[in-house]
């Protein structure tokens, strides 16, 4: 890419990649005479001509221009980029009006029959349904279809007032029992909705955080963990398992998602969390929230009721 101001089109393609193509055969940019009389400008007479508008340009100097392109092989090549640009054009309309079309589609039963798909396919079982899973999962389905139903769902208090006010602008934060699906509905939500603007979230889980972040940290180069860091912070992401993670050990001891969640909210980033209930709590989502707390700060703990929906996942582990 050319480091000057000009816009970089088509246009500015073609004329650098000329330049690059041809910088060691000076002997082919020069004037010359073919046997037929015409003249061949010199590259430095294009470049120069190149510069003049368009509308400005004498019937001579056009001509020049056209001979010049088409005795190099530039005419034929502004042909391919334009018909290759058009085509990736012709395909990205495609894939958007397919996206809308998909997006058009969306409602809870939509929703409800791809997940089951999706689980299918990716885990090679059916998703089990009982009572409890149903009951997990159902909000998890209004949300991600952006049902008004949604605004009734979420954990309550003792007296029966939301945790966290239901809100489509907010992520989801999924507190439940070890073994009890948590991740394995989020993960196919995850891919459910890959590609889809609007829809589509990344993933990690805490502990993969910690061991990327450590790993980037071993090179001699900084911008790798700064690259790593970066993805972290530009878009909706799924964080599985909070709490879990031990500190990173680079550059000292550093609580790495606590500084996370600060940063993602501070850049107004959909997140979306699970983690276990606390040890010993005998599945008391209020317990789980203390112990998010103790884990990170005060600062990110006073944030979880505006940054999240509080989802209880109830029910038995289903691993073995």
């Amino acid at each position: 890419m050319t480091t000057d101001s000009k816009k970089y089109n088509v246009d500015n393609y073609i004329e650098d990649a000329l330049v690059s193509k041809h910088e060691s055969k000076p002997d082919r940019m020069i004037r010359i005479e073919l046997e037929d009389g015409t003249v061949v400008i010199g590259k430095n007479r294009y470049d120069a001509l190149k510069k003049i508008p368009t509308k400005s340009l004498l019937k001579s100097q056009k001509s020049q221009i056209e001979i010049f392109e088409k005795h190099h092989g530039i005419a034929d090549y502004i042909k391919k980029i334009t018909s290759q640009k058009e085509e990736s054009e012709k395909i990205l309309k495609a894939q958007e009006e397919k996206r809308a079309q998909i997006i058009a589609t969306i409602n809870k039963q939509s929703v409800w029959n791809v997940f089951l798909k999706t689980y299918e396919k990716h885990y090679q079982t059916r998703f089990i349904q009982d009572d409890d899973t149903l009951a997990n999962i159902a909000p998890l389905v209004l949300y991600f279809a952006k049902d008004e139903q949604f605004l009734k769902h979420g954990a309550k208090d003792v007296n029966g007032a939301f945790l966290s006010k239901p809100n489509f602008d907010k992520g989801l934060c999924i507190i439940g029992g070890f073994g009890n699906g948590k991740t394995t509905i989020m993960n196919t939500f995850q891919r459910m909705f890959i590609g889809l603007d609007g829809f589509a979230f990344g993933r990690f889980s805490s502990h993969e955080i910690v061991r990327k972040y450590e790993e980037a940290s071993k090179h001699s180069h900084p911008e790798i963990i700064e690259n790593f860091w970066n993805m972290l912070i530009r878009s909706e992401l799924y964080i599985d398992d909070v709490k879990a993670e031990n500190e990173a050990l680079a550059y000292g001891k550093k609580n790495l998602l606590n500084s996370l969640f600060q940063e993602r909210y501070n850049k107004k980033l959909k997140t979306h969390i699970s983690m276990n209930y606390a040890q010993g709590s005998n599945g008391n989502v209020l317990d789980a929230l203390l112990e998010f707390k103790g884990k990170y700060s005060n600062q990110v703990y006073d944030r979880i009721y505006e940054m999240y929906n509080i989802i209880e996942f109830k029910g038995k582990s289903f691993r073995k």
